[in-house]
């Protein structure tokens, strides 16, 4: 995890600085009934489905709120396209 945030420093202009993701946070924050656990694994099981389908070269679109758009065309990389 350091060796993460000193490679991944937030540019010049970031909104906010970058934190670890916390299951218990999101868990209460998010749900009533979900425990860290249940959320961990669901997160687990979203990110792993989405990575099959990428590597079976198939398009994908994922939109994220109003921060922007997972995306990736085929056989190329996923990228992140802010929106405007």
């Amino acid at each position: 995890p350091d060796a993460v945030r000193r490679l991944t420093k937030p540019p010049a202009g970031e909104m906010c600085p970058m934190e670890d993701f916390n299951f218990s946070k999101a868990s209460i924050k998010f749900s009533n009934q979900l425990t860290k656990d249940q959320v961990s694994a669901g997160l687990r099981a979203i990110i792993q489905r989405i990575g099959e389908v990428i590597a079976d070269g198939r398009e994908v679109q994922i939109p994220l709120s109003d921060v922007g758009r997972l995306v990736c065309r085929g056989d190329r990389e996923p990228q992140f396209l802010f929106s405007p």
